[in-house]
């Protein structure tokens, strides 16, 4: 008798610089795989559950559990100025000490840098935008 055991992870896809998807999965740390498109790392990730999944089990160990995700949004402020040259400096707006500098114009910056440094700062491209 076939007896269904379905359970639902949380899996993070994180968009790679030259394309496709990092993958992780928060309750199962030890997972990490690749994806050329949302599709294949979706697949990626399922595989890699049921292997981790497989893995425990074939070694007496408890199942891990994927239990709710808990996703919860924080908002920061950042005061963006450009300085002289063709540097930026990010300065958190509630600790003037905690600041980056980095370079800043089209020539200097690699593909995908800086849309990087904004989605480190917890801002979307039309709010970094509005700070210019």
């Amino acid at each position: 008798m076939a007896v269904d055991h379905s359970r639902t992870f949380a899996v993070v896809l994180d968009p790679e610089e030259k394309g496709g998807f990092a993958v992780r999965v928060p309750s199962l740390p030890e997972i990490v795989t690749y994806g050329k498109d949302e599709h294949e790392a979706l697949a990626m990730a399922e595989d890699a559950i049921r292997l981790v999944l497989e893995d425990s089990a074939a070694r007496g160990e408890p199942t891990p559990d994927g239990g709710p995700p808990r996703i919860r949004e924080v908002t920061i402020t950042l005061v963006v100025s450009r300085t002289s040259g063709g540097h930026c400096r990010l300065v958190h707006a509630n600790d003037p000490a905690r600041r980056s500098r980095f370079r800043c114009t089209g020539a200097d910056l690699k593909r995908g840098t800086l849309r990087g440094i904004i989605a480190q700062a917890g801002l979307t491209v039309a709010e970094f935008i509005e700070l210019l």
